[in-house]
């Protein structure tokens, strides 16, 4: 990895923030779904 200056390192942090809690939002929406369906199944 070339480095990358403090303000560089930062915005890739935020990125990499903004993209962690796109998936725990995904994830989330995935659980609820598989709850449903356990739920009929019953």
């Amino acid at each position: 990895m070339k480095n990358l200056s403090r303000v560089q390192l930062a915005e890739e942090l935020y990125k990499v923030q903004d993209q962690i809690e796109e998936l725990k939002k995904s994830a989330d929406k995935l659980l609820k779904e598989l709850r449903k369906r356990q739920q009929q199944e019953d």
